[in-house]
């Protein structure tokens, strides 16, 4: 799986990192190769590295194996919160 594009909205960790409400992170625009995410502690780094994938778990809090290991809801502000992840797999988008 390579990410294309990752928008988040309504994130707390954007937010309280970054002062943004929202973000969005083109990878097609970036030179291909290694990408690093630097910053100080806070800035929002764990944010976008737990939305790198589809799916509604942020991996980075989850203290055990299980659905109810954590809240995603706990993690998100306001009433509009989105996550947005165009990636492609093989090829096919």
């Amino acid at each position: 799986m390579r990410p294309l594009i990752l928008y988040l909205k309504g994130f707390t960790g954007v937010r309280d990192g970054m002062k943004r409400d929202e973000i969005t992170i083109d990878f097609e625009m970036l030179p291909a190769g290694l990408i690093a995410l630097v910053g100080p502690n806070g800035c929002g780094k764990t944010t976008i590295m737990d939305n790198l994938h589809p799916y509604r778990i942020l991996p980075s809090r989850a203290t055990k194996l299980s659905v109810d290991a954590f809240s995603y809801w706990d993690h998100l502000f306001g009433v509009q919160a989105e996550k947005v992840l165009e990636w492609e797999h093989g090829g096919v988008r």
